[in-house]
């Protein structure tokens, strides 16, 4: 057999390889909101990103690790984290198509906050005084991000709950991913994913798939290849570098968001958008930082048998 692989200790390309996808996600991002307007609903986008994305996981799966890599012996923990991520995809996807860039990405950076509280509820992991104050003020920030939404009718109240929900949903991954991932490798995580999404959307078109011009299937192409190639960036770079160090590079996304907002469609962010996103930037940025520490601390305690 051979020796297993080996994780490298290469920050700089670990955050080279999570800014890009920062970057390309923005780009994903921003052809399904195009897409959108030019009348293609959610159930299309979420379906044409599992389409298109499948081949590029294909492709990397036979280049890299080999179909070996994605043999389970836990189909139903894969079905699992299925149903779960594609409630969650088309979430987010329906977030981007009712709100402003800037504001959905902010809601996304949530998931951390959610996944710290669903850890300790489900897992039974112990939270300190650290990670609970963070856990208040995420959602602290949250509510004055959804504020326009309550008041000025600024943004639309539905895509600000589908935001939220999406948050919820990536954290229920991050938490379900957790639990399979002691047996299961990311290869096969990724892949009975991408397999698993498409088939699921798949039986819905009949119901909602409409014909489009191939300029806008060209872009929904563009949209799922793009998309697959960021999650791989994002997933590579955790072979160079522990997840405390690339994570906080996540949020560089928000600058490319709004950047791409108001090239696009001239939005700027209200100022509620700015001091929300400020506090759940910060209380993610502790959660990160006090689970890093809290995994190092576990790692190095002894064992009973050691």
């Amino acid at each position: 057999m051979h020796p297993p692989h080996q994780p490298q200790h290469q920050p700089g390309r670990a955050i080279l390889c999570r800014c890009l996808a920062t970057i390309l996600f923005t780009l994903m991002w921003t052809l399904s909101k195009i897409a959108s307007e030019a009348g293609v609903n959610t159930i299309e986008i979420v379906f044409y990103r599992s389409l298109f994305a499948a081949p590029v996981v294909l492709l990397w799966t036979l280049l890299g690790p080999g179909l070996h890599s994605i043999r389970t012996a836990r189909p139903f923990a894969h079905l699992q984290r299925t149903g779960i991520g594609v409630i969650s995809m088309f979430f987010t996807f329906y977030a981007i198509t009712l709100l402003p860039l800037a504001e959905a990405s902010t809601l996304s950076f949530s998931a951390p906050i959610f996944s710290t509280l669903m850890s300790a509820m489900l897992l039974g992991e112990r939270i300190g005084i650290w990670r609970i104050t963070a856990v208040i003020f995420g959602f602290l920030g949250v509510l004055v991000v959804m504020l326009p939404g309550f008041t000025d009718h600024h943004l639309p109240l539905d895509g600000l709950i589908a935001g939220v929900l999406s948050a919820i949903g990536i954290a229920m991954v991050t938490v379900t991913v957790r639990q399979i991932s002691d047996t299961e490798s990311a290869t096969a995580i990724v892949f009975w994913f991408t397999i698993g999404a498409f088939l699921i959307f798949s039986m819905l078109m009949p119901w909602f798939g409409h014909m489009h011009d191939w300029r806008i299937i060209a872009m929904l192409a563009a949209m799922g290849g793009i998309g697959a190639i960021a999650q791989l960036f994002m997933t590579a770079a955790l072979r160079f570098a522990p997840v405390g160090v690339v994570v906080p590079f996540d949020y560089t996304q928000l600058l490319w968001a709004t950047l791409v907002g108001f090239l696009v469609w001239n939005n700027i962010p209200p100022g509620t958008t700015w001091l929300g996103s400020a506090i759940i930037i910060t209380a993610g940025l502790v959660t990160i930082y006090r689970e890093h520490r809290h995994r190092i601390s576990r790692q190095a305690t002894p064992t009973a048998s050691g």
